[in-house]
């Protein structure tokens, strides 16, 4: 299968690249990462193109398709402003990002296929369960910007640019080549390789998280890339909502880390109270989520230890 992937070199794209089919034909896109082409080559069992292209850049664009054609069977769009707070502190980078980069190439490429990566921060100032039936009205810029991205996918499946399509409303993974800022490296460096009895946190650690380790993310988007995407919206969620609070506390536990101390500093620009259920997914593509959270946290630890030697 013929298969473009924009945003391959972040954390979701290198993963799903390792575990992608080995009968997928994949154009995988980056713009800066200088490490990626030598990823990608290290992947001897698979076929797949990195190409760089800046999906602000129409000529970069245009090159792409020069070399590659305009068609393909399946979108995997990935590509995205990946810390949500720098959409606070700017607004545009966000906006270019998460929704310009997209109508950029939608207006050049076709996909009989696209899947679209938003986010769940699109339920951003809800409470309780929540679902794509419900009325949504984000008011962070990142939220706001998936939001708008999730319209234009709309608009070109209109326009005729695309043929199916499937939003992914994604509450978030962890594991291998995430970034350092993130919580979950952040815990395993702390609690696993510093030993440390306390961490710090923006907020008062009641935000809910339901992240699932990247293995399952990446399970779960080659089997919504099998099945029909009929059109329609779906949360991509684990299904065990936890609090910041609790989510510390567990990973303590799991390193031997007994009475952690929480210390607050500052606030977070994201206080989510809202949680989905795994079920839609699981009844449509027949998947859910495997690892726990402490095995999750030891593949992470044993991952993290290769990169220290």
């Amino acid at each position: 299968m013929r298969v473009i992937i924009p945003g391959a070199s972040g954390f979701i794209g290198k993963n799903l690249l390792d575990k992608a089919p080995k009968d997928w034909d994949i154009v995988a896109l980056y713009n800066t990462d200088k490490g990626f082409p030598p990823f990608v080559c290290n992947l001897s069992s698979k076929k797949v193109a990195a190409e760089k292209c800046n999906l602000l850049n129409l000529h970069d664009l245009e090159s792409l398709r020069e070399n590659y054609g305009s068609d393909h069977e399946l979108c995997i769009f990935l590509a995205a402003n990946s810390d949500p707070s720098k959409s606070y502190i700017d607004p545009t980078f966000d906006l270019r990002n998460n929704t310009e980069s997209l109508t950029n190439f939608l207006q050049l490429f076709k996909a009989k296929r696209l899947i679209f990566f938003s986010s769940g921060a699109v339920y951003e100032g809800l409470e309780g369960i929540v679902s794509p039936e419900i009325h949504i009205s984000p008011t962070l810029p990142y939220a706001i910007s998936k939001l708008a991205s999730e319209a234009y996918v709309k608009h070109f499946k209109k326009r005729g640019t695309i043929s199916e399509y499937l939003i992914v409303r994604f509450f978030g993974a962890y594991g291998p080549y995430e970034p350092s800022r993130k919580i979950f490296t952040k815990l395993v460096k702390q609690f696993y390789f510093q030993r440390r009895s306390e961490f710090s946190v923006r907020g008062n650690g009641l935000n809910l998280i339901d992240a699932m380790h990247v293995d399952d993310a990446a399970e779960g988007i080659i089997r919504m890339a099998n099945e029909p995407l009929k059109d329609s919206v779906i949360d991509f969620c684990g299904g065990k909502p936890t609090t910041i609070q609790d989510l510390i506390l567990e990973a303590a536990k799991t390193f031997g880390i007994a009475q952690p101390k929480m210390i607050q500093e500052g606030e977070t620009v994201e206080y989510n109270r809202f949680y989905a259920s795994p079920t839609p997914l699981k009844e449509r593509y027949g998947f859910e989520p495997e690892i726990d959270l402490s095995s999750g946290l030891h593949r992470l630890a044993a991952f993290l230890e290769t990169k220290r030697n």
